[in-house]
């Protein structure tokens, strides 16, 4: 180290043992060296390195080793945190996901950065922390030959310098072998986390509010967030404003808007301070990009101490909490919280702090041409533009194929002196191999056929299953089917599939499920053919010479499901791919997310299955190839529209690549909207949209071209002749259904016609 006063501390909340205080590194950013990406790389002190680690040799004496391997004798040690590291303990890329799940600060925040990919790398070594009860990983020997190999953790020196370091910090037993795992002490943020749902006014807003149950513990964590934020207590905010008797609830003075208006003047006020010093209002740290953000307190603040974390560092659920925005939900935790309290109204809150902001909707131009349609439908279905099948399979019978990322660049690895080494292509996209299956392909192409009829959503298509021994089940609200119904309308007489699916969007409003019709022959046959496979399968079970792992292998189908702790009999299989493909079998027919609070969690059974589903990772590679065969399509990429409202050119042909899965319902819309004449009101029922507005604003959007047209020929038809006109068309089209299909072999499975 340079000088004393360039000494910088990086403190935990972890307890050195030998001490019985919190353990620290004198550590300090290197003047000269940086990565390319401007990272810092850090010089560990050289007394820090010279500890000494007392081990047991074969004949039992304790012998002293150095701590830290990787460095030089009697020199500082340089250590980088370099991205392509920080992205595989963040969850890895699209292409490659890891089993890890870190929140690791952002690069504006380099000592916490450093902290957590400390921790992080202590929690996969030792299976402690979110890492407690997964498969291990030796990050000694993270290399090809290690079974658990995980790419990403950069050259073994590197591996073992962030090893050593929590050796030396928290002095838990020699490297090189698996240990038992030590439970950390519990942080103080996780003890603040249990001991703000215990608070009184906390707990009774959790237990009875009309919250929905798996929405209460997504609000905990913003609410506390707010409440930091604006350095107050759950029991000083229902308070009211010092001397502001308006503001006191249970006076005859008090009133909701008095109370509102004081809000909206405190949202304003700087009364946070963070670790560099820095003092935020509630709405400006709330609005911040997550960059900017400081979450660590500084002096100077009540309800947060010195080196505090305000924000919770475990698993991030950011994904499952639908688009809002960290502000809006800040502010909806507030509001519920209020509101439950008689502080605040209950209802849209137009203009004030808490109104929802109105989504910006750009994407309802977004269409295909019937060409580019047909051009998907083949490429998906592994044909040529002559209807033949292509000749695709390498010599393992693998279809692999590049793409780009969308949103992924190429970044280079640290050397074994810990140095960021730049890409070849650095900056550019990053290029991505996919090795698929035959069976993947079809899996893809069996989605996008259903989607075509049913406009259903990413997660819709991918839970949905089918029950033999249930079959339709009017009285389950979770019944997901496949079934045929009988039609008899004029004289013509003929049977319909259906499918019936879950929607989870709607749950809030008892609405479960979606029934659709599937009316294309070929797509009704790809469906049949899969219930005739899993009704095969079932048959198998208990037959002599067909094991479990027979039955799978042939049928893909799985015979039974873990559900807390205990083994039961599985009947609910899956229509998209194998059982387990792309969802957890036993979690097909759980909510987004169980929304649990932390008290509720810790309370939970040992061996209980949290209701939530959960994805598997092969559904990334479902999206690649939808992805690949959009761009086959000839999708115009660079397609811009000008959003009506806020009057901006917007790049909406990007739409395709980065939301793949849901483009398939934008194709939906207005494949339906074109063949009906833009019967709006048809297409919302058909896709189980809640009404025509959204539709409208969202997915069905015209151009002024096609507005001139509908309007001049819709003005030159009278009532009378298109009441005419519905009624010869009504019967001309079912007649030309049944004698279309005729001659279709109808070999239905019993239970389903």
């Amino acid at each position: 180290m340079s000088s004393p006063e360039n000494t910088d501390i990086i403190q935990f909340d972890d307890i050195n043992p030998d001490t019985d205080e919190p353990a620290f590194i004198p550590i300090e950013l290197s003047a000269t060296e940086r990565d390319a990406h401007q990272n810092p790389v850090w010089v560990v002190d050289n007394e820090f390195l010279q500890k000494k680690n007392f081990r047991k040799n074969k004949q039992g004496d304790l012998i002293a080793h150095p701590v830290f391997r990787a460095g030089a004798p009697n020199k500082p040690m340089p250590i980088t945190v370099s991205e392509p590291l920080v992205t595989t303990l963040e969850g890895g890329t699209e292409q490659k996901p890891t089993p890890f799940n870190f929140k690791i600060a952002p690069p504006t925040r380099p000592k916490d950065r450093f902290k957590d990919v400390v921790l992080a790398f202590d929690d996969i070594y030792n299976q402690t922390g979110i890492m407690e009860g997964a498969d291990p990983y030796d990050l000694e020997i993270m290399d090809v030959t290690n079974p658990n190999y995980v790419e990403g953790f950069g050259a073994r020196p590197l591996r073992l310098k962030f090893l050593d370091m929590g050796e030396a910090l928290f002095g838990r037993g020699q490297k090189g072998r698996h240990r038992q795992a030590t439970k950390r002490k519990t942080s103080k943020l996780t003890k603040a986390r249990k001991g703000f749902e215990a608070d009184p006014v906390i707990s009774q807003w959790l237990d009875e509010s009309r919250l929905r149950q798996d929405q209460k513990g997504l609000y905990v964590q913003p609410l506390k967030k707010a409440l930091y934020i604006l350095d107050m207590n759950p029991q000083k905010i229902l308070q009211g404003e010092k001397g502001n008797p308006r503001t006191v609830y249970g006076t005859k003075e008090f009133s909701k808007s008095a109370f509102l208006a004081w809000l909206e003047r405190l949202k304003n006020e700087k009364t946070w301070t963070d670790i560099n010093g820095k003092k935020w209002s509630l709405e400006e740290w709330a609005s911040a990009d997550a960059d900017e953000r400081v979450d660590i307190a500084g002096d100077g603040n009540i309800e947060s101490k010195k080196g505090e974390s305000i924000v919770y560092k475990g698993k991030s659920k950011t994904a499952k909490k639908g688009t809002k925005s960290t502000r809006q939900w800040m502010m909806s935790g507030l509001k519920h919280f209020l509101g439950f309290h008689g502080r605040m109204f209950t209802e849209k809150m137009v203009g004030t702090m808490f109104e929802k902001p109105t989504p910006i909707l750009n994407y309802s131009a977004l269409r295909m041409t019937s060409e580019q349609l047909q051009k998907l439908e083949k490429c998906l279905a592994r044909k040529d533009d002559d209807g033949k099948m292509l000749d695709d399979l390498n010599k393992d019978g693998k279809i692999v194929f590049t793409q780009e990322s969308y949103h992924r660049t190429e970044k280079g690895d640290v050397d074994e002196r810990g140095i960021y080494q730049p890409h070849e292509r650095e900056g550019e996209k990053k290029l991505e191999t996919w090795t698929t299956e035959i069976s993947d392909w079809e899996d893809a192409y069996l989605y996008f056929k259903i989607a075509l009829e049913t406009g259903w959503r990413a997660y819709e298509g991918l839970t949905m299953t089918v029950n033999l021994k249930e079959g339709l089940n009017p009285d389950d609200d979770y019944n997901t089917a496949v079934f045929y119904q009988k039609v008899n309308r004029g004289g013509v007489k003929f049977d319909i599939m259906r499918i019936k699916f879950l929607t989870r969007k709607t749950w809030h409003v008892k609405r479960f499920t979606h029934e659709e019709f599937i009316l294309p022959k070929d797509t009704e046959g790809l469906i049949q053919a899969k219930l005739d496979k899993i009704q095969k399968g079932v048959s198998k079970f208990g037959q002599e010479g067909w094991t479990d792992s027979k039955i799978f292998d042939t049928y893909g189908i799985q015979h039974y499901k873990e559900i807390d702790g205990k083994q039961v009999v599985n009947d609910d299989h899956a229509l998209i791919g194998y059982d387990g493909k792309y969802v957890d079998v036993g979690t097909y027919k759980f909510p987004t997310t169980h929304g649990l609070t932390a008290t509720k969690k810790a309370q939970l059974p040992k061996n209980y299955t949290m209701r939530e589903f959960k994805t598997t990772g092969n559904e990334l590679k479902l999206q690649a190839i939808i992805r690949h065969c959009i761009v086959k399509a000839d999708v115009d990429l660079e397609q811009t529209a000008e959003n009506p409202i806020t009057k901006k050119t917007v790049k909406i042909g990007q739409y395709w690549l980065t939301n793949t899965m849901h483009s398939l319902r934008h194709v939906f819309a207005q494949y339906w909207l074109w063949k009906s004449d833009h019967n709006f009101s048809f297409v919302a029922r058909k896709g189980h949209w809640a009404g025509v507005k959204i539709l409208e604003e969202a997915y069905g959007g015209t151009d002024s071209d096609e507005n001139i047209t509908q309007n001049i020929t819709f003005g030159e038809k009278s009532l009378e002749e298109v009441e005419q006109e519905k009624v010869k068309s009504d019967s001309k089209e079912l007649t030309k259904y049944v004698n279309r299909n005729k001659d279709v072999e109808e070999s239905t499975p019993s239970g389903f016609r």
